[in-house]
């Protein structure tokens, strides 16, 4: 039970939210989450605090952008094409693949996959978005045994992802 209100603690889906507004997009992650935009290749990382001194692996969000223009690819087909590098770099476990609408009216994909990763079992999820010719990869990590304590703040905050 003490572990239950230490993980509520940490990733409590109704903790306040900040926004990240970037010039083609606009993101809200929690608060209690550090950002590190210093990759170039990526956006973003978003790290979650560690639980406890015996916690090893900061669940994670993060997005990358990729120019289209020009290789006339739309949605289904990129998402077809990660779902492909997916399967060859986890061996095939997909678990979850579903086109969406956000409350904007834009079209995502919701893409759910395991993995195992320096002999860690993880479970990732990934939005992928298609607009103006870029494509936004939104992707969350968490082990696998974690993965459902996160799921509403991770819902909160790829929900909250716009495209200007």
């Amino acid at each position: 039970m003490t572990i239950f209100f230490l993980t509520s603690f940490w990733i409590n889906p109704d903790q306040e939210m900040i926004t990240l507004e970037k010039s083609d997009y606009t993101i809200s992650y929690p608060k209690t989450w550090q950002i590190d935009q210093s990759d170039r290749l990526t956006e973003f990382y978003l790290f979650s605090k560690l639980e406890d001194q015996n916690d090893h692996f900061s669940e994670n969000m993060n997005l990358i952008t990729q120019n289209l223009i020009g290789m006339n690819i739309n949605l289904d087909q990129y998402t077809e094409i990660s779902i492909n590098q997916i399967k060859k770099f986890f061996n095939d476990k997909i678990l979850k693949v579903e086109k969406h609408k956000n409350k904007a009216g834009q079209e995502y994909y919701e893409v759910i996959y395991t993995g195992k990763q320096e002999g860690t079992s993880l479970t990732f999820m990934q939005y992928n978005f298609l607009k103006n010719g870029k494509a936004y990869v939104l992707t969350f990590t968490a082990e696998t045994d974690k993965f459902d304590a996160y799921k509403d703040v991770v819902y909160k905050t790829f929900n909250s992802f716009r495209i200007k």
